[in-house]
């Protein structure tokens, strides 16, 4: 009997790396390019797809792709979120490899809550100033700049402003402008927020101006 000889060509598959592998990201920001490529020399035949996760609450990058990953990330919720991207590598000949994954961390958008103007007459107690955000993940601080420090408040300090005794010594009212910048720190990464601006107007004590001594006789009209 004849044998024929069968030839079997073993068609090597890519193995694919992310550079970075992993990323934390401020809100809305850039993150570094992740760069794909494979460990096993077969970069210039092979092709990336990906798709990737929290596509409803992360936005700014669609849900899949192909190629290197680039890009803005928006988080709309409170809490700093973990996206994951899952990279398939597909060689010239067809052979896939195995699927490998890349995270990225991304903060929240860091907003300050409502601060509300205050009016008062010297002398008097301000309200306590108490800074907040809607924020879920990693610790909060907030500095602040005072315009006015004649009012009796420093020109700049951080956390929250206790009530203190206004001051105007003069004839007008004094408007005190105070901007507070918010800070988000997660995972070594400390992320600025939007400053917002409120003010305390403080109304000068109201004078009194003596008439001038008058002598007059009696029965005449003063």
């Amino acid at each position: 009997s004849n044998s024929d000889d069968v030839l079997i060509h073993f068609q090597e598959s890519p193995q694919g790396l992310a550079t970075p592998p992993n990323e934390i990201v401020c809100f809305d920001n850039f993150f570094h390019e992740i760069i794909l490529s494979t460990s096993n020399g077969m970069d210039a035949v092979t092709t990336y797809a990906w798709t990737r996760d929290k596509a409803g609450i992360v936005f700014g990058i669609p849900a899949s792709g192909t190629g290197n990953i680039s890009g803005p990330l928006h988080n709309i919720t409170p809490e700093v979120q973990l996206v994951t991207f899952t990279i398939t590598p597909t060689s010239a000949a067809g052979c896939q490899g195995a699927d490998f994954d890349v995270t990225i961390e991304v903060f929240p958008e860091i907003q300050i809550d409502y601060l509300e103007n205050q009016v008062i007459c010297s002398f008097e107690s301000t309200d306590p100033i108490h800074f907040s955000s809607f924020v879920a993940s990693g610790t909060m601080a907030y500095t602040w700049v005072n315009t006015e420090p004649s009012i009796g408040l420093a020109p700049n300090g951080s956390g929250d402003i206790l009530p203190f005794p206004a001051l105007n010594f003069g004839v007008a009212p004094v408007v005190a402008y105070i901007t507070v910048l918010p800070e988000l720190t997660y995972n070594g990464l400390t992320c600025m927020g939007n400053a917002e601006m409120f003010t305390i107007t403080i109304n000068p004590m109201p004078q009194l101006n003596s008439p001038p001594d008058q002598v007059v006789c009696n029965n005449d009209p003063v």
